[in-house]
């Protein structure tokens, strides 16, 4: 049986978008709705505008409407005359008539009254009784819209498949149109699979973890046009699933499932898909990374679209696949919005699998800097601190250092600094009091040797190196913490400490046989699950999960930076708290 669900043909990206995009259909009903509530919805005809806008010429700003050839010589030392006849304020009918040698009194937005073709400014003229003197000459036209000149009746405004954002509804206000006609949203079924799932604010348990999908994929099914009319957690049960796409096949339009769709014996999708008549897989497995395991599967008219479990997965393929059918089904123009950056160190890719790696964008000194982060397609930090996403292609091993590539936002949030190292509760203080001031600022967490190398090529700006007392290097600022080893048991025999830290040095004094981990709660995690007998970590973590322990020494995390804009501003808020 498990045999029978391998993955018999990977498929390209491509060519599984343009199978999936070829069964889909463009929802053709649509709905009036009035301007307040048209906000990112997708127009369902081209509009052309009922009237000119302006709609008739006015003036662009405070002065005196005047006949141009009339002022024709005006200068400082020699003005013209001119006889003042009236004012016409804004948002009134200019009754009255221009005739040689007169002038009208103007708000900025009024009518330019009959005879006129030009403004002259206020501060350009002087006024006597019932005249004004004019030391400016203007020429025709000057400071004044002419009617048409924004937008002419009956030019076409926006096109079908255009999305409302504010400056659609700006237009669509400036021509009078109160209802629009769009799409309707595409309705769309989200269940999302897996044993392991449960709900935010439930107590977790071992085995457990909290249900990431539910939340990601429908805001983002939300945020692109969709309306989800089904949002199910389901287990991998076979009877359950198969009971699952039953309902949703009756009312939705497309249904997405997360979780279920790769080959192992809890994946059901496939089965469930295949145990309906007239149903069909049309993809399984795509080449890229991460995100294989996508399943394209159609149960009579309807697309079933299985994605990956895993949270950075199933965002990707969100990205991927999910988004552009729903343009599709919207009839909405698509397109993604690309930034140009520089990647200051190699990434690398696999070959034979498009790879899709997620960033942080910083921007320095006029340029924009990639900072990729790990590739871990279980990690929620991965997309949870991304602004950016570019990939590798398939027959690319490696980018190299200091090649300019293009990347598409995740948001367009971006990073004014980078901290990198050895992460500690004071850096937590330092970050929020950044981003009250307006300088965003993030943390990446590595080991000594990736922060050193962050610093050397410039996508760290401050990094957090781990040090024992006796290794302590020159640096702006040093936090000392207590190292501390969890309660023993009768025979150490192994010691689990966070890699790539000064931790370890102090591990070896214990046991020779060491179990690197990567950060300080899996060593401690080592030890409660039998793996290691001991841990040795900072003590503010022992004290977080409330386990016994034996101080036992002191770790240094020495602060390095760059001579960059706002390095300065951390260091000294570091100073502050640790002094």
């Amino acid at each position: 049986m498990h045999a029978s669900k391998l993955f018999k043909r990977l498929i390209s990206l491509d060519e599984a978008l343009n199978i999936l995009l070829s069964n889909i259909k463009e929802i053709q009903d649509s709905e009036e709705v009035d301007l307040l509530n048209a906000g990112d919805r997708i127009l369902a005809e081209d509009i052309y505008s009922p009237i000119d806008v302006p709609p008739f010429d006015r003036a662009e700003m405070d002065g005196y409407a005047v006949r141009a050839e009339d002022t024709f010589g005006a200068s400082e030392n020699n003005p013209v005359k001119l006889k003042l006849i009236g004012y016409v304020r804004i948002g009134e009918s200019a009754r009255i008539r221009i005739n040689e040698k007169q002038a009208v009194a103007i708000d900025t937005g009024a009518m330019i009254p009959s005879g006129a073709n030009a403004v002259v400014p206020l501060e350009f003229t002087e006024k006597e009784g019932d005249c004004i003197f004019v030391y400016k000459s203007v020429f025709p036209g000057e400071n004044v819209q002419f009617a048409g000149s924004d937008i002419e009746k009956g030019e076409l405004v926006l096109m079908k498949g255009e999305i409302l954002d504010f400056q659609a509804l700006g237009l669509l206000a400036s021509i009078g149109i109160k209802r629009v006609r769009v799409k309707r949203k595409p309705r769309i079924a989200l269940f999302v699979t897996g044993n392991e799932l449960i709900e935010p604010g439930e107590e977790l348990s071992k085995g457990k973890i909290y249900d990431v999908n539910t939340y990601t994929v429908s805001c983002l099914i939300r945020k692109h046009g969709g309306e989800v009319v089904f949002c199910k957690k389901l287990p991998d049960s076979l009877e359950c699933i198969q009971e699952a796409l039953e309902k949703a096949l009756g009312t939705a339009d497309l249904i997405i499932c997360t979780g279920g769709s790769s080959v192992g014996y809890s994946d059901l999708l496939r089965d469930a898909i295949k145990s309906f008549p007239d149903s069909a897989i049309l993809v399984h497995g795509i080449q890229v990374k991460p995100g294989k395991p996508v399943l394209i599967g159609k149960i009579q008219d309807k697309i079933i679209l299985g994605l990956p479990g895993h949270p950075t997965s199933a965002v990707i393929a969100t990205r991927n696949l999910l988004i552009p059918s729903l343009k599709k089904m919207l009839g909405a123009i698509h397109y993604e919005e690309k930034i140009t950056g520089i990647l200051l160190r190699s990434v690398y890719g696999t070959r034979g699998r498009r790879t899709f790696k997620t960033a942080i964008l910083k921007k320095e000194k006029g340029r924009s800097i990639l900072i990729p982060l790990p590739a871990r397609s279980s990690s929620v930090l991965t997309f949870g601190r991304a602004n950016v996403i570019f990939s590798i292609g398939e027959l690319q091993e490696k980018i190299e250092e200091n090649s300019e590539i293009e990347a598409s936002y995740f948001t367009r949030k971006w990073a004014d600094i980078i901290i990198a190292g050895s992460w500690d509760k004071k850096f937590e203080t330092v970050i929020k009091a950044l981003w009250k001031r307006g300088i965003r600022a993030y943390f990446i967490k590595t080991g000594n040797s990736i922060a050193k190398t962050m610093l050397k090529t410039g996508e760290a700006d401050i990094v957090s190196i781990s040090c024992l007392p006796e290794d302590e290097i020159n640096c702006e600022v040093k936090i000392r913490r207590k190292i501390v080893c969890t309660k023993a048991r009768e025979k150490i025999q192994t010691v689990a400490a966070r890699r790539d830290s000064a931790l370890i040095k102090i591990a070896r004094k214990y046991a020779s046989k060491i179990l690197p981990v990567g950060t300080d709660s899996a060593a401690l995690n080592a030890v409660m699950n039998g793996r290691a007998d001991v841990a040795i970590i900072p003590k503010y973590v022992a004290e977080q999960h409330n386990v016994d322990y034996e101080e036992i020494g002191e770790e240094i995390l020495c602060c390095v930076g760059k001579d960059r804009k706002h390095t300065k501003q951390v260091i000294t808020e570091l100073k502050r708290i640790v002094t």
